[in-house]
């Protein structure tokens, strides 16, 4: 067994992000699927997360804006990140791997396209926009959907995905029916217990809410130790996300036949908070 778990979370996470880069050189260049293509898309938009949150962790004086050498720990925007890094775990591993979509794995993705172009050509409607750009967004939703119509796979797509594919373009909404697909239920199926779904999702949420309890949470962290210790709390986080996320990414390009050479160290740390997620929560253990 390797020294990894002797680590710390920070160096962890350090070793965790030097892999994601190596991980990302593999695919460019590559004829890729739709359905890889947005695999990579998923990928490359955690580990920046990861990187954001990284400096949060470490911030550098602001000699610019601070009249001192002080730093600002801003361990609040860190949760933040954390909310959007593990809501994209669960929809994006929905997507991608999960076995509703066993039969239509490419075309699956190009109704979650659609969807985002949708989205882009409600804006752009709401904002009366007159700009060729929202012509073109307009003409794309509409390829899109006739490039579904067509594939061999669209026999295959779930009956509420075929009746998102014939609605008109606006208004929209989302493309699975979320009263069945909760994130309660989209976790599960991406192996985060009940309780530790609560935990993440309702924790994490408030700091990006104004309600008179989640102002509360934040303004209960003052002293400094208790910062650091935020701090600490972040890089475990952030390390569990970014590995389960390169896992799925791993999974993905296995069944794309894109081969990824992952290290031991890295091996370890996906079977690690695997088996984590899956147990009942118990508080981290803390860096010295």
């Amino acid at each position: 067994m390797s020294k990894v778990y002797e680590m710390s979370h920070r160096d962890k996470l350090a070793l965790l992000f030097r892999e994601t880069l190596k991980i990302q050189e593999v695919t460019i260049g590559l004829p890729v699927s739709n359905r890889l293509d947005y695999a990579v898309s998923v990928f490359l938009s955690q580990s920046l997360k990861a990187y954001s949150i990284w400096s949060i962790c470490n911030p550098v004086p602001r000699n610019e804006i601070l009249d001192n050498n002080g730093v600002i720990d801003d361990f609040s925007s860190g949760f933040v990140l954390l909310r959007s890094m593990y809501e994209a775990i669960l929809v994006s591993r929905f997507t991608l791997l999960d076995n509703e979509f066993s039969g239509c794995r490419n075309i699956v993705v190009q109704v979650a396209i659609l969807h985002g172009a949708r989205e882009q050509n409600l804006l752009v409607t709401s904002l009366k926009s007159t700009s060729s750009k929202a012509e073109s967004i307009e003409t794309y939703c509409s390829t899109v959907k006739g490039e579904i119509l067509q594939e061999s796979e669209y026999d295959k797509l779930p009956k509420y995905a075929k009746s998102y594919v014939a609605k008109p373009n606006i208004p929209n909404h989302n493309w699975y029916p979320q009263h069945k697909f909760t994130m309660k239920a989209l976790a599960s199926r991406a192996g985060f217990i009940e309780t530790k779904h609560l935990q993440f999702y309702k924790y994490f949420s408030n700091y990006a809410h104004s309600d008179p309890f989640a102002l509360q949470q934040i303004e209960a962290v003052r002293d400094p130790i208790q910062v650091k210790r935020m701090i600490g709390i972040i890089y475990w986080l952030t390390e569990n996300f970014l590995t389960i996320s390169l896992d799925n990414h791993r999974k993905v390009c296995n069944s794309e036949n894109v081969e990824l050479q992952i290290s031991e160290e890295v091996l370890e740390l996906i079977y690690m908070w695997t088996k984590f997620n899956k147990l009942e929560f118990e508080e981290p253990t803390r860096d010295a």
